[in-house]
């Protein structure tokens, strides 16, 4: 089972690196930029959320004290493009920065509990 999950992952990791590098050849609605940025915001969106749920699955809402600051620093690129919000397209960019910082934190805790679980199953 394991490893269809990893190659369904890899899957979806080349078909978005696909869509997001040959953008400029597909026929979009908003323009291949702003394509490109709401495909990779999407991504990181669905990284960071399976990588929270399955944090909150395992360990409660005890990773979210871990995570915290880097949540709030992520709201905070969102809060600081309010006053732009009558431009086109205004959130793409800070949605981009925000899912991309709290999805690499969250996707980087990960590998940091099976470690954790692998020195506390066998102690030195």
């Amino acid at each position: 089972m394991q490893k269809a999950w990893s190659m369904a992952l890899c899957l979806l990791i080349v078909a978005f690196f696909l869509l997001v590098l040959f953008a400029d050849f597909m026929p979009m609605p908003v323009g291949s930029y702003a394509a490109q940025r709401l495909f990779l915001v999407g991504f990181l969106g669905l990284v960071g959320v399976f990588a929270s749920a399955f944090l909150i699955y395992r360990d409660g809402l005890q990773c979210s004290v871990e995570v915290l600051p880097a949540a709030v620093l992520s709201v905070g690129f969102v809060l600081l493009s309010l006053p732009f919000g009558k431009a086109p397209f205004v959130w793409v960019e800070p949605g981009m920065y925000a899912v991309f910082f709290l999805g690499f934190v969250l996707a980087g805790r990960l590998p940091r509990l099976q470690i954790m679980d692998r020195h506390n199953e066998y102690p030195d």
